[in-house]
């Protein structure tokens, strides 16, 4: 189970101050943050396991006496270095979309630089560890062979297990040395979540990455998808909570223009339509919720009257606010997705149901030595390898 300690209020400070939704931004100060230059890369530090280092990098050194010192200069060759490594995703990319455009797959990437394009202009603002690319179920296959000629390996496919693994699964990493991890998904969620919000029907829109115009998913379902992605990670990283915040500073104007003078400011019916039909309307609530709390981002009057009249999703704001600056580290990512989240109870019931049962690479790789490519098999001893599990 991976952990995380939640942020502290002046790692969130400095958050609202580069998103420009921090009292007095303009005129800041170290003191607002907790002092001089050893608070600072502490405040850096912390900022980087929450993914939100480069973010804040550039209001840091605007910061008085910070840019001529050795701190600054350190702050500076973070810059440089997280800007190399994000145009060398950028680069690869570009070569994924061509690999799978060879094998005529319409791939839609989001997250990753993508993301960070799109919420805050610049591909080397957010921190990223891989690259996210939409696939078609239908042609995971497909893609996958295109990567595997393309010198990706793919060490988590479990052979004799591909058409399961598509079935119950959301997506398969794809590595080759020297390069970035590529994930190419095909569902919002593992099966046994049981989440109905389904990454095929998303509609698209352009954004720039280093010149280069490439789809992305349109910014409702985006928003859906990443208060999902959050929740499913227990918020542990305040650059989900940004994410969302930047996107909606971006986005939500009735005048946000495209680059051909379309209108590309949110529509809220449709989000949250989005949202209904995909069983995760709780969920969004709570990530807008965390967003305007936490960050300061603006919502329309009637989507907070929605937002607050939701009580469990207004209650589990409150449970995270109440965690800043606390030193008890908390789970960074949820096997199940607690039943007060869940917009039915079914779906709770039957998330529960399929995880204690639905089989997954290590029962396969636990069975097919003892009987291979057996279907029964996997399934009747699961339970019993998560009861050892539990309790050894």
């Amino acid at each position: 189970m991976t952990t995380r300690r939640p942020p502290d209020r002046a790692l969130i400070e400095a958050v609202r101050r580069a998103l420009g939704t921090g009292i007095g931004s303009a005129d800041a100060t170290a003191a607002d943050v907790g002092g001089g230059a050893g608070d600072l890369a502490a405040l850096m530090q912390e900022g980087r396991t929450h993914g939100v280092d480069l973010l804040i990098a550039p209001w840091v050194l605007s910061l008085p006496d910070v840019q001529a010192s050795a701190f600054g200069a350190r702050v500076h060759a973070d810059q440089r270095a997280g800007t190399a490594w994000a145009l060398g995703q950028v680069a690869e990319l570009h070569h994924v979309l061509s690999v799978l455009a060879g094998a005529s797959i319409r791939a839609t990437p989001f997250k990753g630089v993508t993301l960070s394009a799109l919420a805050f202009g610049d591909p080397a603002r957010r921190r990223s560890s891989d690259i996210d690319v939409y696939v078609p179920r239908s042609r995971v296959p497909d893609a996958m062979r295109a990567m595997r000629d393309a010198g990706y390996e793919m060490p988590g496919a479990v052979p004799g297990r591909l058409t399961d693994q598509i079935r119950q699964q959301k997506e398969v990493k794809c590595i080759a040395p020297g390069r970035s991890l590529v994930e190419l998904q095909w569902a919002s969620a593992p099966s046994r979540e049981s989440v109905r919000l389904d990454l095929a029907t998303f509609h698209t829109m352009p954004v720039m990455v280093d010149a280069v115009e490439v789809p992305t998913f349109a910014i409702e379902e985006l928003l859906v998808y990443l208060c999902l992605h959050g929740c499913r990670s227990a918020w542990s990283r305040l650059l989900w909570i940004a994410d969302i915040a930047a996107l909606l500073l971006r986005f939500d104007a009735a005048d946000a223009l495209g680059s051909a003078g379309d209108n590309i400011g949110i529509d809220w019916a449709r989000l949250t339509d989005i949202a209904r039909c995909g069983g995760v309307e709780r969920i969004t609530h709570i990530g807008l919720g965390l967003a305007q709390r936490v960050l300061g981002a603006p919502l329309p009057n009637e989507v907070n009257i929605q937002v607050q009249r939701d009580r469990l999703a207004w209650a589990e704001v409150d449970r995270w606010l109440e965690r800043v600056g606390q030193q008890k580290v908390v789970e960074a990512n949820r096997t199940i997705l607690p039943y007060g989240l869940r917009d039915r109870r079914s779906e709770w019931a039957r998330s529960v149901l399929d995880t204690a049962c639905t089989p997954t690479e290590r029962d396969w790789a636990f069975t097919d030595p003892l009987l291979r490519g057996s279907r029964w098999l996997p399934w009747a001893l699961r339970p019993a390898r998560l009861l050892r599990e539990r309790f050894p």
